[in-house]
Order: structure tokens, then C-alpha cells, then sequence
């Protein structure tokens, strides 16, 4: 008989994945089991979860079990049948197949009843396990899509995640008891979702076409030029746009590099490439810079509200100032299958930036 291609199955513990593995391995000939290289098992204990995968535990055994516990357990074929909406002949032939690829028989048949060999009675046995973890499983999963419980690990730039995220998470979190979200702070990256991040809030889009991005809102706000008490005592306050040629700007790095500041003037708009002795990719680390007296940043009046009302910077050129336009996007795996709980946080974090 051909081989069909090796199940990999997943259970919570790996103690929990064995059971079914000995017992075809119980059922199994001692000649077979002595050749060894047709007949074999990996377990890998590397990961949290344990892998059981059958490298010949094929299909025609997987789909039997169930119908060998049902006929097992009622000692007839046409009564498992009816439970099953299957025919008796349907039912034989499975077990029939089973004893064929185990190698054992499983039942004593008669005309008038079938009885258990000691053979049936262990995988009777296993199989019954089996079933019962399989079942186990399905209902948690269904609990998990018909109620958002469990943790969501939910990623956000420091400013965004503070100012407007923080904020708005206990009444989500009233609303749904059995929610956990664990927020990061930390700066954007550009490619793939963390190993351990279900969602992200960015302020650009990210390239990787595995990802769904979803465009939740824009923040409006004006770009303020800031510096803090130190430096301006230090390099002197530019009194316009030229004179911030000769002063350090910290300029933050996008795709195409460091992206320059655009000013409205009664000329037209007009463009400067900031230039000092730091640029990065990270706008936190910019407005940190700022702060310790490195230089001059421009950043969005929400990212620094609080630094201005504790003096910790002061704006420049204040009638130079402009609205500006950010984009919020939030990041998932997929769009298909996600579960309620993270489903329930992106619909949270949609109508949030929404409405900001």
C-alpha cells in the first residue's frame, strides 16, 4: 500500500500527544516495529508546544478513530452506523481498513454480536483520549470566536500609544472583562509584525505585501520647530527660516532619506533639508535628542505637549508653524481567521483614530 503524505498534529502538551502514538505503536506487529525505517516518529521538545507529527500514521487511521470508538463503545456496527448517518457496510470497511493498516484485528465477530480483542481494547482506549481532546480543543476555539478573551499584544509609537491609545483602553477593556491587551511602546519599524505582535499602529505603511494594512485615520496638528532651554541659551533662538541653516536640525531618516521641512511663506512653499549631528529613524529618539540639547526638532504639537508645559522644550518660530496632515494605519497578520480578540482591538483602534 502507498504511503499518503504525514499528518502533523498539535497539542497543548506533549504528554498529551503520545497516547495515540503508543498505542498505534502498542498495536503495531513486532516485525514491523523491528524494521524501523518504514515506521517512525519524530517528537520535537525544542518548542513550548509539543509536535507530534506521523511520518506513516496516514490518513485512512486519523479518519477511522471515531468511527472505531463509536462502534467500539456500542459493540455493534448498524448501531454506530445510525449514530454516525453512515450504512453498516461503510462502517466495516473502515474498520476493516483500520485492522489492515494497524496489522491487528479489533474486534471478534460473529453473526449474532462483535466483542473487543485486547488489541481493540487499547486503542479503545487512546481513542477515546483522543477524541476527548479534539473535543476539548473545538470548544475552545469556539468560545475564543464567540467571545473576545485572551491576551492581544498590541504594538504603537510611544507618542501615539501614549496620547491617544492609553487613554481610551479602559472602556474597551469594561466592555469586554475577559480582554487582555499588552501595549508596546516602541519606535516604527518598517517590515514585517514582531514575532509576538497580533496588531501595530504605524504612521506609514509598511511594504510587506504579507501584511493587511488598513488606513484607520489622520492626525491633524500643527509641525512645531522645538529646542530646549540649554540649547537656545547655548546657540542663541534662529529668528527665520535662514538662520536655520547654521544651527543643528535633527532631521528624521524616511525612505528616500532625511526628509526635509516645508514652510508656508509669502513666497511659496518653501523646503529645507535638516542638518545637524543626528538624524534617525525614529521620531522619539529625535524629540529625546531635543530635549537632552542636541539641536532643533520638528515634530507634531501632540508628540510633544507635555514637554512644552513642563518647559522641557520651547517652540521657535512659532508664526512659521503649519498644519500638517499624519496618516494612522494599523497592521494585522491577515484579515482572514483572526480571532475575536484581536478582531475586537482593530475594530477598537478603526473607530478610535477615526474619530480623533
Amino acid at each position: 500500500m502507498p504511503l499518503l503524505p504525514p499528518i502533523t498534529t498539535t497539542f497543548e502538551h506533549e504528554s498529551d500527544a503520545m497516547f495515540i502514538l503508543l498505542a498505534c505503536r502498542d498495536l503495531a506487529p513486532r516485525r514491523a516495529r523491528d524494521k524501523g525505517a518504514r515506521r517512525h516518529h519524530v517528537v520535537d521538545t525544542q518548542s513550548s508546544i509539543g509536535h507530534l507529527r506521523f511520518m506513516d500514521l496516514d490518513r485512512t487511521i486519523a479518519a477511522s478513530i471515531d468511527i472505531y470508538v463509536r462502534a467500539a463503545e456500542l459493540r455493534s456496527f448498524r448501531r454506530a452506523a445510525s449514530t454516525l448517518g453512515l450504512t453498516p457496510s461503510a462502517v466495516s470497511k473502515a474498520i476493516s481498513r483500520l485492522e489492515q493498516r494497524l496489522g491487528v484485528k479489533l474486534f471478534e465477530r460473529s453473526t449474532r454480536h462483535v466483542s473487543l480483542t485486547p488489541e481493540g481494547a487499547t486503542l479503545l482506549e487512546y481513542g477515546r483520549r483522543a477524541l476527548g481532546e479534539l473535543g476539548a480543543a473545538r470548544a475552545r476555539l469556539s468560545r475564543s470566536q464567540s467571545a473576545a478573551e485572551g491576551t492581544v499584544h498590541l504594538e504603537a509609537p510611544p507618542f501615539i500609544g501614549r496620547s491617544i491609545v492609553a487613554p481610551a483602553l479602559p472602556a474597551l477593556l469594561r466592555r469586554h472583562p475577559g480582554l487582555v491587551v499588552h501595549l508596546a511602546l516602541r519606535g516604527e519599524s518598517k517590515g514585517a509584525l514582531g514575532e509576538r505582535v497580533d496588531l501595530a499602529v504605524r504612521t506609514s505603511s509598511p511594504g510587506e505585501q504579507e501584511l493587511m494594512v488598513r488606513r484607520a485615520g489622520t492626525l491633524v496638528g500643527r509641525a512645531l520647530l522645538c529646542a530646549s532651554p540649554a540649547y537656545v541659551a547655548a546657540a542663541g533662538a534662529p529668528r527665520n527660516i535662514d538662520d536655520l541653516r547654521t544651527h543643528a536640525c535633527l532631521g528624521f531618516i524616511g525612505r528616500s532619506g532625511v526628509e526635509p521641512w516645508t514652510f508656508a511663506t509669502e513666497g511659496g512653499a518653501l523646503r529645507l533639508v535638516p542638518c545637524g549631528p543626528f538624524a534617525s529613524t525614529s521620531k522619539d529618539a529625535l524629540i529625546d535628542a531635543a530635549v537632552r540639547g542636541v539641536g532643533i526638532v520638528r515634530t507634531f504639537d501632540r508628540t510633544v505637549e507635555v514637554l512644552l508645559q513642563t518647559g522641557a522644550l520651547l517652540t521657535l518660530l512659532d508664526p512659521l508653524a503649519v498644519v500638517e496632515r499624519q496618516p494612522v494605519f494599523v497592521v494585522s497578520r491577515s484579515a482572514r481567521l483572526l480571532p475575536r480578540r484581536t478582531r475586537v482591538v482593530l475594530d477598537f483602534l478603526l473607530e478610535l483614530f477615526a474619530s480623533v
